[in-house]
């Protein structure tokens, strides 16, 4: 084995240094690039197929249960009136409970992101 190194040792001093083209790393890069949008479309690609084979098989299969099983026909009732304010109490309660939620955390991101700058602006240094 040490004889194998000792040989490639030698070609490789033999080797005369060659200066790279300046534009070598823009190619790589950009072929790197390249590589990175062909793979990023083809995972794309399959995920669409996938999702309209999918939809495809979904609609067949109601197609097919509504002619040969004999789904029987839907009625939906109409919900009894008399408990409506109750609905609409426990839907307002609903809506002052998400605002209040949306506030608090829109305070609270306010809040952590002013932290976040006054330490920032005390050690500029910092990456995090």
């Amino acid at each position: 084995m040490n004889k194998n190194n000792d040989i490639l040792n030698d070609l490789f001093s033999r080797m005369p240094e060659e200066e790279l083209p300046q534009s070598f790393r823009i190619n790589v890069m950009r072929k790197i690039e390249m590589e990175t949008e062909r793979i990023r479309i083809q995972s794309e690609r399959w995920g669409w197929t996938i999702v309209i084979i999918t939809s495809l098989l979904i609609a067949a299969l109601a197609v097919v249960s509504i002619l040969y099983i004999g789904i029987p026909k839907i009625s939906l009732p109409i919900p009894d009136l008399t408990m409506l304010p109750f609905y609409f109490y426990i839907g307002m309660l609903a809506l002052v409970l998400l605002g209040s939620d949306y506030l608090f955390r829109k305070h609270f991101r306010k809040k952590q992101f002013t932290h976040k700058d006054k330490q920032q602006e005390a050690d500029p240094i910092s990456l995090t």
